[in-house]
């Protein structure tokens, strides 16, 4: 958690240009092991959030002899530029990561390596 912290914070200063066009414009704590970011689109961040992302570490290993904690990932999209194909669907998914890393890595190419 601590490296997902310090690459936020280096992106709010930094203003990088992330996945789909995006920078992160604000990190909210959002308890002992969870973060919550909001990305913005990089050409018009006046209109507000695109996406709001709740990150969480998971306590509870997922295999049985594996002690390192999984990451989940919870996308919830507020706002697209394209409209959807699929309406009736859910804008909410989950996704689970291994690492800190890999989590950094999807945020920065949208890919998990």
């Amino acid at each position: 958690m601590r490296k997902l912290l310090e690459w936020a914070a280096k992106e709010l200063t930094t203003r990088h240009r992330l996945r789909k066009n995006q920078v992160l414009g604000q990190m909210n704590h959002a308890g002992p092991d969870s973060v919550e970011f909001t990305f913005l689109d990089m050409d018009h961040p006046e209109q507000g959030a695109v996406e709001l992302l709740q990150i969480q570490v998971s306590r509870i290993p997922q295999r049985p002899n594996d002690r390192s904690p999984v990451i989940s990932c919870q996308v919830s999209t507020l706002m697209e530029v394209a409209p959807r194909s699929d309406k009736g669907k859910d804008h909410t998914k989950v996704l689970r990561f291994d690492s800190t890393q890999d989590v950094i890595h999807w945020l920065e190419n949208n890919t998990v390596s």
